[in-house]
């Protein structure tokens, strides 16, 4: 009995030594022998390295005995399963959150069924940035607003720019015949031109090529600018704005505003507030919103939904439920605190509107308290007819401290062919502890709006009038206890018009210089000179030698030494006017 145990022992022991003991094979990293294959080996990686801040690419992991079904861990961490191209090739998107910071870290290739991990690793270089063949560099989310052969179109995405110029991502695009939900975007270049902080950007999808114009407000790598495409070959003319990502999640108490127009080309606004206490179902609650679709107004409506998690381009959809409509929405996150809009419902559905979403601060506690400070206010609209004319308007309202429910407002108006210059006209409110009020005045005849808070002396305003031109805008604080003249906004600004009411609104991406009174700027079309005066409430008027602002009259209201709301002074007949916003 002895001898025969130990036969056995020593039979385990030659079995363990030599890794097999027939049948189909075995592995002392598979012990129960599921899989009979040795785990695969990674040897390369493509590329190896990126700068910090780089955008979004895809890895390609060379090696052997890779396996469909596998996935990569980063670091430690899991990232998702990988593309099987063969067994000596995957590939795997990188999201731009994970080289986000600079240093080593570690690839690991997982194989399918048990798990097993391959031998080894391989790591890769988040290394220092240094320079880019752009201004514009790392991952933006983008909107635009404009027309084509059609009509109102809207689109928005996100596009990374890496250190060679070269652009990936992907993007959205909605006109009155088509959608294109979350197309990729699989080529692009990002050029600079020749005034320091422009340049182009082209964005390929399998519809075709878009190419914008660029103007930024920072030194490189930029943060934020200004787009403008001009009836390039996809027939696209409009405006729209770009944002470096800061990674981050919808989660908290939100104000959504957009605006643009419905399936027959009018005009249509909503503005409204939500709660998203849960970042993994995304379900909304305490929601209230307003629509105004070419006069027609849901008021005060109860406002449901979901919204789904980021993917690696940071898009995430949401269906979006306000009274009798509803929309299935592109939401392209900036931060935690904010995220670009843009409706995609399918053809025959939905809208082509676009916009914006704030984090509201302090929700469910506001009053008319919240506007007791000086803000400066614009909006716009669109005057409907066989040409439709632009209805602009910007001012600066008073100081109203302590708030009583009514504050002046200083405006400059320009509806069509006919101008308010400088007005003062008194204004009565009303704020909820939602955020949401009511706002309303006189210049001709009555004005009435809705208006949503996100902070104090900031938030959206929406047209609540049935004849009206269903005006959309906004509204920021103003800088306090500030002595305003000409010397007082001194640099150079990039601008662009904001969701231009119509095909005729002004379509500039470029930068301006304000230097004392004097205004100067290089233009597609020439040099652009100019002067203004500056007022103590903030008020400026100018002139300029091109309409490249709405006309070659302008006004203007200071929010603060960076940033300044601009739109055409003078009531041209057939011309679209727009509201400008300038940022250093």
């Amino acid at each position: 009995m002895l001898k025969l145990i130990a036969q056995i022992l020593a039979a385990t022991l030659v079995c363990a030594a030599l890794n097999s003991c027939g049948g189909n094979g075995g592995s002392l990293n598979d012990p129960y022998n599921t899989k009979g294959v040795a785990p695969s080996t990674l040897s390369n990686l493509s590329p190896s390295s990126v700068p910090v801040g780089s955008p979004a690419f895809t890895l390609i992991l060379t090696g052997t005995g890779f396996q469909a079904g596998g996935t990569v861990t980063w670091a430690g961490k899991d990232i998702g399963p990988y593309t099987f191209i063969s067994s000596t090739q995957v590939t795997i998107l990188i999201p731009a959150e994970l080289v986000s910071k600079q240093g080593k870290v570690n690839i690991v290739v997982v194989d399918p069924g048990t798990g097993t991990k391959q031998n080894g690793f391989v790591s890769f270089d988040v290394t220092p940035f240094v320079d880019s063949g752009c201004v514009l560099f790392g991952t933006y989310d983008y909107f635009f607003t404009g027309f084509d052969s059609s009509g109102p179109m809207t689109s928005g995405g996100v596009f990374g720019v890496d250190a060679d110029g070269n652009i990936s991502g992907e993007m959205d695009f909605k006109n009155r015949l088509e959608t294109r939900a979350a197309q990729p975007i699989t080529s692009g270049k990002c050029t600079n031109g020749t005034v320091p902080n422009t340049g182009t950007v082209t964005l390929t999808t399998s519809s075709g090529t878009f190419t914008y114009s660029f103007a930024t407000q920072t030194s490189q790598p930029t943060d934020r600018g200004r787009l403008a495409e001009s009836n390039d070959k996809t027939g696209v003319s409009g405006t729209g704005r770009y944002v470096f990502i800061h990674p981050g999640s919808i989660q908290g108490d939100y104000v959504l505003a957009m605006v643009g127009a419905d399936l027959t080309g009018h005009r249509m606004g909503v503005v409204g507030r939500f709660t998203d206490t849960d970042a993994t179902t995304g379900v909304l609650s305490n929601g209230l919103a307003d629509v105004n679709d070419n006069g027609t107004v849901t008021s005060s409506a109860a406002l449901t939904g979901s919204i789904s998690a980021p993917d690696a381009y940071s898009r995430s959809t949401a269906t979006v439920v306000i009274g009798s409509h509803t929309f299935h929405l592109a939401f392209y996150t900036l931060r935690a605190e904010a995220a670009f809009v843009m409706d995609v419902d399918a053809v025959g559905s939905g809208a082509m509107l676009a916009g914006f979403l704030d984090q509201q601060v302090n929700a469910e506690h506001y009053g008319n308290a919240n506007l007791g400070s000086a803000f400066v206010f614009s909006s716009w609209g669109i005057i409907p007819g066989a040409t439709p004319l632009s209805d602009t308007r910007i001012g600066v309202s008073s100081a109203n401290d302590p708030p009583g429910g009514t504050f002046n407002l200083e405006m400059d108006a320009v509806t069509g062919s006919t101008n308010a210059v400088d007005q003062t006209v008194p204004v009565t409110y009303s704020i909820a502890s939602s955020g949401r009020g009511t706002m309303s005045y006189t210049l001709g005849q009555a004005y009435n709006y809705v208006m949503y808070l996100y902070d104090s002396n900031a938030g959206f305003t929406l047209q609540t009038d049935a004849a009206g031109t269903v005006q959309f805008g906004f509204f920021e604080a103003q800088i306090a206890s500030t002595v305003f003249n000409n010397a007082y906004i001194d640099g150079t600004f990039a601008s662009a018009g904001w969701f231009n009411p119509v095909l005729s609104s002004p379509i500039v991406a470029t930068q301006y210089v304000f230097n004392n009174g004097n205004i100067s700027a290089t233009t597609p079309t020439g040099p652009l000179t100019g002067s203004y005066t500056v007022s103590a409430s903030g008020r400026g008027s100018g002139t300029v030698s091109q309409p490249l602002l709405g006309s070659n009259n302008i006004v203007f209201y200071i929010v603060d030494n960076t940033s300044l709301a601009v739109m055409g002074a003078d009531p041209l007949a057939g011309h679209g006017d727009a509201i400008n916003y300038m940022h250093q």
